[in-house]
């Protein structure tokens, strides 16, 4: 039998942790959580205590609460009477170990189980075809930080089923998510298609040091991020009219960057190990900013209180929408 309320996660590293939260977020849902790393559940502080993980290199399974179960290994999956009505799957970005556990996932639970993976650079179309029944499988990819960032999206493949990519829709809306449908599968989905293709004009700029990090991020905060916010990308050339937008979109589109290879603004940082936060120096100086988790907190403060802020507003603005 299905429990439609019922979501089991593979994985509870960086992405996985994230997905588990937003999960629970609603009270009507139950999450079960695979993870034989015990060291990683410690990522969910504030659902997973030390007494669970003590239990849990007991006996391999323990129930936190009527919502939360977590196991080590499918073989302590002892709810045979309940199947999930969604597995996601959020393990390495390695395809021998996805496909072992495709294989171990059609073996244990039954075709209308729907299984999603989170991978955001494997090919899904090469992993559906590995399914008996690929029309369970969906891509459902979550943006980092997943369990702040709403956008996530949703990838059909060529057989997938369309009522589970509408179930998968409702589960994500029902733990605060907003999907965007993908009808087929496409290299580097939406978000990082738009991103790369930004921070390929960005480093283009910065090759011969005309423009410097700081401005450019200055433009991002203070120009693109208050504007999108309010009305995205193709809303905003509706507002301000699609015959100028042309007309400077015939002329931009001649001098901007067609390079088919990183960045040398990029790989010069990379090849000296100045990776960011983590390493004290990337295109800023980190170093006395004191412990990077530190830092990411309180970005991730800083963007929930922005989400909430959009939230309360009723923003963005959407055609024929009440303000």
């Amino acid at each position: 039998m299905i429990d439609q309320n019922m979501i089991m996660v593979f994985g509870c590293g960086t992405m996985g942790s994230g997905i588990i939260s937003s999960f629970l977020t609603n009270p009507s849902l139950k999450i079960t959580i695979v993870e034989n790393n015990i060291p990683i559940l410690k990522k969910l502080p504030q659902f997973i205590q030390d007494s669970h993980l003590q239990a849990l290199q007991q006996t391999g399974e323990v129930i936190v609460n009527d919502r939360l179960m977590v196991l080590t290994d499918l073989i302590n999956y002892k709810q045979k009477k309940y199947y999930p009505r969604l597995i996601v799957e959020a393990i390495p970005e390695k395809l021998a170990l996805k496909k072992a556990l495709f294989e171990k996932l059609e073996e244990m639970f039954p075709r209308e189980v729907i299984v999603g993976s989170n991978t955001s650079t494997l090919p899904l179309q090469q992993m559906a075809d590995w399914f008996k029944y690929p029309e369970r499988f969906v891509g459902i990819h979550y943006n980092h930080p997943a369990h702040i960032i709403p956008i996530v999206e949703v990838v059909k493949l060529a057989h997938t089923d369309q009522q589970y990519v509408d179930q998968v829709i409702v589960l994500l809306k029902q733990s605060g998510k907003i999907p965007v449908l993908l009808k087929k599968p496409i290299d580097g989905f939406i978000t990082n298609r738009l991103q790369h293709a930004i921070y390929r004009e960005i480093y283009a700029l910065m090759e011969d040091d005309s423009v410097s990090a700081e401005d450019i991020d200055k433009v991002a905060k203070y120009m693109f991020g208050p504007r999108m916010a309010v009305t995205g990308l193709l809303l905003q050339k509706d507002c301000s009219g699609l015959d100028t937008h042309t007309f400077a979109q015939r002329e931009m589109v001649k001098v901007l960057a067609n390079n088919r290879v990183c960045g040398s603004a990029l790989e010069n940082k990379f090849k000296k190990g100045e990776y960011g936060l983590k390493s004290g120096k990337g295109f800023y100086d980190w170093s006395g900013t004191g412990d990077p988790n530190d830092v990411q907190n309180e970005v991730n403060q800083r963007l929930i209180k922005l989400f909430n802020f959009l939230s309360d507003q009723k923003l963005p603005y959407y055609p024929n929408s009440k303000l």
